[in-house]
């Protein structure tokens, strides 16, 4: 089962008024989680537009509110942390805390330099994901090979 699932979101609601039982907790930790996904994994300069979603949306300035979104929930992961809750007992173990609170300041950070320093019209951090870098770098990797054979020959 897909738990992070935005159908989930709405069927939690439904739940709620139907039990009257409070699910704003997992509602609210489901949206944060569902945010985070949907800006990590956008490749395409028109998802959101697509989608009518902002969090498809490229970033396009400094200003963005998708990198305020970032900065509070890196402030809510870091508050999180401090809880010391046990893993599995309402808490990320140190190592899932440590990765996603590094994966989320340095994909600020990044969009940052890229919209400042390089000056790029937009950031699409779906193009930074681990899977389309390992496939780049074994590409460039089987042409140095390449040449490298040519080369010995």
């Amino acid at each position: 089962m897909k738990i992070f699932d935005e159908k989930n979101v709405s069927a939690l609601t439904e739940f709620g008024k139907r039990y009257k039982a409070d699910v704003s907790g997992t509602q609210n930790f489901l949206v944060t989680i569902l945010k985070f996904w949907k800006l990590m994994k956008v490749k395409n300069p028109l998802k959101g537009r697509h989608l009518n979603d902002s969090f498809c949306e490229p970033i396009r300035s400094i200003n963005d509110e998708k990198l305020h979104w970032l900065s509070q929930f890196y402030e809510w992961l870091c508050a999180w942390e401090q809880l010391q809750l046990q893993p599995r007992h309402g808490c990320l173990s140190k190592e899932t805390f440590f990765a996603l609170k590094q994966t989320v300041i340095t994909a600020k950070l990044l969009a940052e330099y890229l919209l400042n320093s390089v000056r790029c019209h937009y950031v699409l951090l779906g193009k930074f994901q681990t899977d389309d870098l390992r496939a780049s770098i074994w590409t460039v990797s089987s042409n140095v090979r390449r040449q490298l054979q040519c080369v010995r020959g």
